[in-house]
């Protein structure tokens, strides 16, 4: 996955992997014998975008981002935590998938980090780092950042597991 996080290249990014969706659906309903890898190669043909090895279009920051939406920004809206003020700060990172680079004096709560990493999805401040951890952070208004946690691709896996087990999907908000 590149790390191309300009917002142009995000919203290209979306409209790209809509229409890779698309034309998946599709194309297993006209030619479902196509193997993948030919599907890919004539889809990224047919937008002309050029393969590059290690690199692709679909699995990107722009998609990650769309994720991250429906697995933290949604729950965090609409459902009830379990244990809101579960402690992190008793946890080990492993357990819970993240590592705090910096907190401003808010309790280090599941509630608040789930807060604050819907606050850095939804106002464009997740970067993806060379090594393709992500970092949320959640700087009060025109002020520093007092707020930074950093996942490995692994470890928001873990956070996502974590989060989903900890939400009570009965309750809705």
């Amino acid at each position: 996955m590149h790390t191309n996080t300009k917002p142009i290249s995000l919203v290209a990014q979306g409209f790209i992997l809509s229409a890779f969706l698309d034309h998946f659906i599709t194309s297993l309903n006209t030619t479902p014998e196509l193997p993948l890898k030919a599907f890919y190669d004539k889809f990224l043909g047919d937008f002309g975008i050029e393969y590059k090895p290690g690199h692709n279009a679909i699995c990107t920051p722009g998609a990650s981002l769309g994720f991250l939406y429906l697995m933290i920004v949604v729950p965090k809206e609409a459902c009830v935590l379990k244990e809101p003020s579960l402690d992190l700060s008793k946890l080990d990172p492993e357990q819970w998938g993240g590592y705090v680079e910096e907190w401003d004096d808010q309790p280090k709560t599941l509630k608040v980090l789930v807060r604050r990493m819907r606050n850095a999805i939804a106002h464009a401040r997740v970067r993806f780092t060379e090594d393709m951890s992500l970092l949320f952070e959640d700087p009060p208004l025109n002020k520093e950042v007092v707020f930074r946690v950093r996942f490995s691709p692994k470890g928001i896996e873990r956070f996502t597991q974590f989060l989903a087990f900890n939400i009570d999907w009965d309750s809705q908000t």
